[in-house]
């Protein structure tokens, strides 16, 4: 893979993990305590105006879509919780950890294009990693779905489209200034 690519491969990574680092603050899925701002609320997790569910991606929004049984939903909590504490969480660490030395060396005018690769295919490895945990759960929750509800849940899962990034913040430098 060449130096561009990887470089544009980890930049859609990041910007699509991004939310894992607030993952010490939010409420678990399906949770929708809390004013605007919030988890559920506009701006917050799986609000119209925020990110994705730094567990869930996409999904969480769906499944919550999804006409569930509360059945369903307390066997949903159960395996999210299940696979945080037991799997992801370490991921979702080593994740931050990665993403923040590769963040250091790009930053630091002493460090060679080496360094930056090098801490870039840790970021690689990491994600992987990490995407591999999610591809579990996923796997366990799908298992709660009836057919009909995962065939629903893919129809929605392609037609899905990520949050539109950010632009630059209003009070940012305008360039050549």
């Amino acid at each position: 893979m060449t130096s561009l690519r990887r470089s544009a491969l980890l930049g859609l990574v990041f910007l699509i993990l991004t939310p894992l680092f607030a993952f010490g603050q939010r409420q678990a899925p399906f949770d929708h305590h809390g004013g605007p701002g919030g988890p559920g609320g506009p701006g917050g997790h799986g609000g119209p105006c925020g990110p994705p569910d730094p567990v869930m991606g996409l999904a969480g929004r769906i499944l919550h879509d999804l006409d569930l049984s509360d059945a369903q939903k307390g066997q949903i909590h159960a395996l999210i919780q299940t696979h945080v504490d037991n799997d992801l969480k370490p991921l979702i660490q080593d994740f931050g950890e990665a993403r923040h030395e590769l963040e250091n060396r790009v930053w630091n005018p002493a460090a060679s294009e080496k360094d930056i690769a090098e801490a870039a295919d840790a970021l690689s490895q990491a994600s992987l990693a990490l995407e591999r945990g999610r591809h579990r759960l996923a796997a366990d929750l799908l298992g709660v779905l009836s057919k009909s509800q995962q065939r629903s849940f893919h129809e929605m899962l392609a037609a899905a489209r990520p949050p539109t990034p950010p632009g630059p913040p209003e009070d940012a430098p305008e360039g050549g200034r």
